[in-house]
Order: C-alpha cells, then sequence, then structure tokens
C-alpha cells in the first residue's frame, strides 16, 4: 500500500537521517512525495521506552537509535490521544516475562541433563540457579 494515504504528516528522529550515508539513499529521501518532519524525543518519553524494553530483555538489542523512534512513536500517541494513554502498557505482560524465565529454565535443564551424561554433578538451588558443579567420582 502507499505509504502517504495512511498519514498526514511524517516523522522521524535526527539520529535516523544522519544514519543515511548511501548518496542514493539521501538522494531517494530528498524526493519523497511529502514532508518528512524531523523531531527528537522529550526525555520522559526516552525514560518510558527504555524502562519498558528493559523490562522485556528487549533493551539489549535495541540501538539508541532504535529508542528514539520508539519514544518518538510514543509520543505522538500520547499528543494524538490528549495526553490519555491508558491504552498503552507501561509493564509487558505478565505472559511475556514467564514465557522469557521458561525459555531460560529449559536452556538451563537442557544443560544441566547433558552434563550429568558427562559425570558432572551439578547443584541447582531453589531458583534454579546453579550453585556449583564438580566432576563425578566415577569419571576421575
Amino acid at each position: 500500500s502507499n505509504l502517504i494515504q495512511h498519514a498526514q504528516k511524517f516523522y522521524t528522529v535526527s539520529a535516523v537521517i544522519s544514519e543515511i550515508r548511501d548518496a542514493k539513499a539521501r538522494e531517494r529521501l530528498q524526493t519523497l512525495p511529502f514532508l518528512l518532519e524531523i523531531r527528537n524525543p522529550q526525555p520522559t518519553s526516552m525514560t518510558a521506552v527504555t524502562n519498558f524494553s528493559r523490562q522485556t530483555g528487549d533493551y539489549a538489542s535495541l540501538s539508541h537509535v532504535d529508542l528514539q523512534v520508539l519514544a518518538l512513536t510514543y509520543e505522538l500517541e500520547k499528543e494524538g490521544c490528549s495526553g490519555k494513554i491508558e491504552h498503552v502498557r507501561t509493564q509487558p505482560k505478565a505472559k511475556t516475562i514467564l514465557q522469557e524465565k521458561q525459555k531460560q529454565l529449559e536452556a538451563k535443564a537442557a544443560t544441566v541433563e547433558a552434563d550429568k551424561g558427562a559425570g558432572i554433578v551439578v547443584d541447582v538451588n531453589e531458583n534454579n540457579s546453579i550453585v556449583s558443579s564438580s566432576l563425578s567420582k566415577q569419571h576421575l
């Protein structure tokens, strides 16, 4: 679909423009059939999306520019809804956090099973954290 049919204004952050180094890409940017407004997000918006991304575990995989784009999106949504953003989560769904924890536990369990076969004894505490490991006597 044609992007221009879906919005009246188009925004990006200055860092996105700075990332465009290819001459042909810069030329195409100049010929867009709409005005691309450059706007950087407020610190409060950056804080909101940074905190959320830390809670979901996505923070480490997001660049600063990614966070700026997300923060600007958050800010524009807030403005478009007259400051009422109850529909925007401030906490990730519990399911997301639980799924990530489940994946971590499954990976740890697979490692423990593999280690048992190799003659390594692994002690796991009540939080499923490895507290010690050693070679079993039968493999010494």
